[in-house]
């Protein structure tokens, strides 16, 4: 995906010069279980500047890498709810040096039918994804798991996907101009500040926080729609970058 100073999910980030950052965002995909039922969660836009209660198709900028396979097999919403349709798109990464930190991978999507991000740096951007039943509600219970939910991002440039200690390594809230009492800027999804790695669900509460951010949440458990919004640091060099959304279910699991 592209960052960009002034302008306005695996995916690649980049950022140009003149203050353009593009990101190629590559986003692994959550798997988790909740209570009774199996269930798991991926990124589905990452560029997102619509309703934070049901998802808008039109109003997202940006996909993951790979998004377009499975689309065949899914029917438009109303509300969005097809973004949340198992199509196989859930990864679960893990610490081997020898496996793969994305599912889908680098260089093997040409972007045209869906396209990357675009960000420019200092402003604040959304990310999208289904709940997939994990939210703390009235409607299930309040000992649902949420250890934590981050966006880890690649050296500029990279010409292959990086291991998960190398992403680890790179928080995008790590960075000194990343502040979540001064991330809001003048992009239109700013009002939303920078919860993405931020807030922290509180277990055995229901708080509305972290991966669980999801107005909506029982209006349908599995395929309600969750937000969280961060920003591109002022100081991130612009180039292309690999992005990943790391959720944390459950220690040791990450997904």
């Amino acid at each position: 995906f592209p960052v960009q100073r002034q302008s306005h999910k695996p995916s690649t980030v980049v950022v140009g010069s003149g203050g353009v950052v593009r990101l190629w965002l590559l986003f692994s995909c959550c798997c988790c279980w909740v209570y009774i039922v199996e269930g798991h969660s991926w990124l589905a836009c990452s560029d997102y500047r619509g309703d934070i209660n049901n998802y808008e198709h039109d109003k997202c900028y940006g996909w993951p890498r790979g998004w377009a396979e499975g689309q065949f097999l899914r029917q438009r919403h109303p509300k969005g709810y097809d973004i949340g349709m198992d199509t196989g798109f859930n990864f679960m990464p893990t610490s081997a040096p020898s496996s793969p930190s994305c599912q889908v991978p680098f260089g093997s999507d040409d972007y045209k039918t869906f396209p990357m991000a675009v960000y420019e740096v200092g402003q604040v951007y959304c990310l999208a994804w289904p709940t997939k039943n994990h939210v703390a509600a009235e409607c299930t219970t309040t000992n649902v798991p949420d250890v934590s939910i981050n966006l880890f991002h690649s050296e500029t440039n990279p010409t292959k996907d990086p291991s998960q200690a190398s992403f680890n390594a790179h928080n995008i809230n790590n960075n000194p101009s990343s502040d979540k009492n001064n991330c809001s800027s003048s992009s239109p999804s700013s009002s939303r500040g920078c919860q993405l790695g931020f807030e922290k669900h509180t277990a055995g509460k229901i708080d509305c926080v972290g991966f669980q951010r999801s107005p909506q949440f029982c209006s349908n458990p599995d395929k309600a729609l969750a937000t969280g919004c961060f920003r591109i640091p002022p100081t991130m060099t612009p180039g292309t970058y690999v992005f990943q959304w790391y959720w944390a279910f459950q220690l040791p699991v990450h997904y």
